[in-house]
Parts: C-alpha cells; sequence; structure tokens
C-alpha cells in the first residue's frame, strides 16, 4: 500500500511540472481611447522574444520588443491587462 502511494504521489508530481507553462502571458481587453474594442494576450516566451496576439482578428507578432514595455503600451492604450 505504501509503495502504491508513493508511486501515485511521483506520477501526479510528474504531471504537475510538466503541465507548466514556462511562458509568461498577460490579456489586455477593453476599449481604447478612439472607443474600439480590444482583446490582446502578451506572452514573453524563452527565447527572449515576445509575442502579441490579437485576440478578435486572431492575428500575432513575435518580436524583440520587451515584455514589460508590452504590457506598458496596451495599459496606455486604456486597456486592463490581468
Amino acid at each position: 500500500m505504501k509503495n502504491l502511494f508513493s508511486l501515485i504521489l511521483i506520477v501526479f508530481l510528474i504531471v504537475i511540472i510538466s503541465c507548466g507553462d514556462s511562458d509568461e502571458c498577460m490579456q489586455c481587453t477593453g476599449t481604447t481611447a478612439n472607443g474600439e474594442s480590444a482583446d490582446y494576450t502578451i506572452c514573453k516566451n524563452d527565447d527572449g522574444t515576445t509575442t502579441r496576439t490579437d485576440n478578435i482578428n486572431n492575428t500575432a507578432v513575435t518580436d524583440s520588443i520587451g515584455y514589460a514595455e508590452g504590457v506598458a503600451f496596451f495599459e496606455s492604450a486604456g486597456l486592463t491587462c490581468n
């Protein structure tokens, strides 16, 4: 019984560790200053790039703009990021 519990615990820990996403992402939504609805997801990638996805138009751009700068841009446009 003790071995079974240990095996279940090890499998659980492996699943938890492998399911972790190493990319840091934030969703920014709201209405811009000129009255347009916006919904973006910005992700910091492991390779130092940032991916910004327009969830309304289903388009994505990956480049070297910093993650913090990208979030600050969306917030300055009137969006709420969380």
